[in-house]
């Protein structure tokens, strides 16, 4: 959660990312703040699910904020 944004954040490696975007609507609407996403990429395989989320977000219009967070290695 920051001033102006509601984030949901997830790892960028698994089918859960799709959710991702509905729960970034839902704590949006819950708040009054602006939707993200915060993805978190801890493996070599993030690419294609990171892919699909900007398009999705890209398609609709969406008001998302995606950031997207390289952590492997910090883990």
């Amino acid at each position: 959660m920051t001033d102006t944004h509601a984030f949901e954040a997830d790892w960028a490696d698994g089918l859960k990312v799709y959710e991702s975007i509905g729960q970034s609507l839902y704590y949006a609407a819950e708040t009054g703040k602006q939707p993200g996403i915060l993805l978190l990429i801890r493996k070599n395989n993030s690419d294609k699910h990171i892919r699909k989320v900007k398009r999705v977000i890209e398609h609709w219009s969406l008001p998302i904020k995606l950031v997207i967070q390289d952590v492997k290695g910090e883990l």
